[in-house]
């Protein structure tokens, strides 16, 4: 599933040996334990990364020997543990709260203003207290006293790395592009200099994430690839992922479930449930003056119009039933669109 670098960095995972973790999360079932998390911060390929400026966001490590390799890693299941972890030569970037699922990391991201809402997270974590704990230098918008290890990220150290910061004297020659954390690791990857970038767990395909997200991604990818680094990112990624080549080949034929057909029989039974809407509104309407009137007449009339009463009852039912049955085949067409919509973005759904 991976692609293999210059360095001959294996599809079969590395085992170290570390003492296995126990297993909480089920996104990690049947994943060697060496390639699942929480992090273990003694790790034996730790970069052993440090703040060496904190104003000026530089980081060093330990050994003094910097990593040519650095492996972006994202949530997604199908693959951030492909990620290098066992590669003593290759850095570990991690974002958020991926520290439940990866063993190990050396720096980490958390680009946002609201880093502090506890109701943006996981149910019964601590974000805060996680990155006051850390030991590794975290990159934020600023930084934060109750987190030691925080840094500012450098946008405009990496904007002018990257040829991005415009002059001053030319109007719209700044381009001022991140629209993710994860555009910022890769521009910050770029700028560093690391001579191979992996990029794992991050795929990009549903809402904000495809509309405005993935484009930067592949933007900077493009920037890494044009300065001769070299790109690494599963072959099951939706990054940089085509259907088929425009003009030399035909657009992926599905027969009738493709995303035009679906979209217009989707059209078709919302059209339906609407009409079969308006009837059930006024089968109740009828049925409810129905009662009204029922139960304010005397015998023998109350009888008499107990049948009518029998009657709208059943015909609301009936009316019911029909709105069900359109409404459930209205979800299965949704729900057969939304998986084709993602296959054809490049996800790996059945």
């Amino acid at each position: 599933m991976e692609s293999i670098n210059e360095a001959g960095i294996a599809e079969t995972p590395i085992h170290t040996g570390i003492t296995p973790s126990e297993v909480i999360f089920p996104q990690v079932e049947g994943i060697p334990p060496d390639l699942t998390g929480p992090i273990r911060w003694d790790h034996p390929c730790a970069a052993g990364t440090y703040i060496i400026d904190r104003e000026q966001a530089y980081v060093g490590t330990r050994d003094g020997r910097p990593r040519k390799k650095v492996c972006i890693v994202g949530y997604a299941e199908n693959s951030r543990h492909l990620a290098w972890y066992n590669d003593p030569d290759c850095e570990i970037w991690g974002v958020n709260q991926l520290g439940r699922f990866i063993p190990r990391a050396d720096r980490w991201f958390q680009i946002h203003t609201d880093w502090d809402d506890k109701t943006k997270w996981a149910a019964n974590t601590n974000v805060g207290q996680w990155m006051a704990d850390a030991p590794i230098p975290i990159y934020m918008i600023q930084h934060h006293q109750e987190i030691p290890n925080s840094i500012p990220y450098p946008v405009d150290r990496v904007k002018q790395k990257l040829g991005l910061a415009g002059d001053p004297f030319i109007p719209g020659s700044d381009l001022d592009y991140f629209t993710s954390t994860i555009a910022f690791m890769y521009a910050l990857a770029i700028a560093e200099g690391f001579e191979e970038i992996g990029i794992y767990g991050i795929d990009l395909i549903i809402g904000r994430e495809y509309f405005f997200e993935k484009s930067c991604v592949e933007f900077y990818m493009g920037i890494a690839h044009a300065r001769g680094i070299h790109i690494h990112k599963p072959a099951n990624s939706a990054l940089l992922w085509q259907s088929h080549r425009y003009g030399y080949q035909q657009e992926p034929d599905y027969g009738f479930y493709g995303l035009k057909n679906l979209k217009a029989r989707a059209a078709q039974i919302e059209k339906q449930c609407t009409i079969l809407r308006d009837e059930l509104h006024k089968a109740d309407g009828a049925l409810a003056e129905a009662k009204f009137i029922h139960e304010r007449l005397t015998e023998p009339y109350r009888t008499q119009y107990g049948e009518r009463v029998l009657e709208l009852t059943k015909a609301l039912d009936t009316k019911l039933n029909h709105y069900f049955l359109h409404d459930g085949a209205r979800q299965e067409v949704q729900r057969m669109f939304n998986i084709l919509e993602i296959r054809a973005r490049g996800g790996q759904v059945q």
